[in-house]
């Protein structure tokens, strides 16, 4: 037990990590090493369960999964997007098409600015008996998903949104209905209720 207690680094191999127990790799990834000079009000949380965290420390570190993006705990807030982005899309583009699509092929990971929100507790991490995660994000680009910060219906950022929308709609009108569903399938994720406002919400799409 004291060997382990000195471990405040990453091994320096994945055999080594994959030798060290679920305590072990506990200690070092929520170690107060880490948190030396970092900046809190500048990182990203993700707020979940004890029993959450310990199916996410994996070989690799701790993994964040992408749900679907139908089996959200609340769909509402899907079609909040959807009902807003229908009424800007070309009219041979139907709903059912849009949602077929939308459906199938968008997953997401759910971040939060609020690195100390009493709601989040509650509604994400046991009332308080949870753990919220913080993290410096280093994200690389890459074409398989988009980093979106969300925006709140009723807010002066939902204007931008709606113009984002029609100027894709328009540069990629003339690529065929399939280009065009690729390129814009991941806006409804950028907006919801303004009832969630409290969320700060950062969205991996």
């Amino acid at each position: 037990m004291a060997k382990s207690n000195k471990i405040v680094t990453f091994p320096y191999t994945a055999e080594e990590w994959n030798r060290l127990s679920v305590e072990e790799r506990f200690r070092i990834l929520f170690h107060d090493f880490w948190l030396n000079g970092a900046d809190t009000n500048s990182m990203w949380y993700h707020y979940t369960t004890i029993d959450a965290l310990h199916s996410m420390i994996s070989s690799s570190g701790v993994e964040f999964w992408a749900t679907q993006s139908q089996f959200l705990n609340d769909r509402i807030e899907i079609q909040v997007g959807i009902n807003k982005l229908v009424n800007i899309l070309p009219k041979n583009i139907t709903r059912k098409k849009f949602e077929n699509r939308y459906n199938s092929s968008v997953f997401v990971s759910c971040f939060s600015l609020a690195k100390d929100s009493v709601p989040m507790w509650n509604t994400y991490a046991q009332a308080g008996n949870g753990i919220a995660l913080g993290f410096e994000p280093h994200i690389p680009s890459t074409d398989d998903y988009r980093i979106l910060k969300v925006i709140y219906e009723g807010t002066e950022d939902e204007s931008l949104w709606r113009k984002q929308t029609i100027r894709l709609a328009e540069t990629n009108s003339n690529f065929g209905n399939t280009q065009l569903l690729s390129s814009i399938v991941y806006l409804p994720m950028a907006l919801k209720n303004n009832a969630f406002e409290y969320e700060h919400e950062i969205r991996m799409v």
